[in-house]
């Protein structure tokens, strides 16, 4: 068993309601096109983050598996976007070439994204949102050739502007 770097995320991120998996999500179906870790989502939970999204899609490479539950009454966590069903959570780190859904490693739809708020205060949310992967944040994955593709850009600021508490600003 090797060490895993983001253990002390993790514990952090449970006590918020979202467990960050040890696993990595795989198309078994290659929606993208060749690689097996680039990931087609069309999948969106109803929230004032997705409001833009329903009925489009985005791509999420070499992402974990990200799962939300509820801590207490004043926290809540919920999923905010999914993989295809024809992915799967492989659990053999790194993946091999001919990787393999086994058993005990689960089918999609799998959540990819969680957020999660607690109310402190009223009024005075805390809020924090976790992504499977950071690869959607970088350039390379926002442009269209050489230009920011305005619809994913938008997406990532809605992300800030939740955070904020800006949702007016999002529709």
């Amino acid at each position: 068993v090797t060490a895993d770097e983001l253990t002390e995320l993790r514990k952090f991120l449970e006590t918020c309601g979202i467990k960050l998996n040890r696993d990595v999500v795989l198309d078994a179906q290659r929606e993208m096109g060749g690689d097996i870790s680039t990931l087609a989502v069309r999948n969106f939970q109803r929230h004032p983050i997705n409001q833009s999204m329903y009925g489009s899609w985005f791509r999420v490479d070499a992402s974990c598996s990200v799962d939300a539950g509820a801590i207490n009454k004043r926290m809540q966590a919920m999923p905010l976007f999914f993989s295809s069903e024809g992915c799967w959570t492989e659990q053999d780190m790194p993946p091999k070439p001919g990787s393999r859904q086994s058993p005990g490693e689960r089918w999609g739809p799998v959540p990819l994204a969680a957020v999660s708020e607690e109310l402190v205060a009223p009024g005075k949310p805390s809020r924090i949102i976790v992504w499977g992967s950071v690869l959607p944040l970088l350039n390379q994955f926002n442009l269209v050739q050489d230009q920011p593709d305005d619809f994913k850009l938008t997406y990532l600021s809605n992300n800030f502007r939740w955070l904020t508490e800006r949702e007016f600003l999002i529709a």
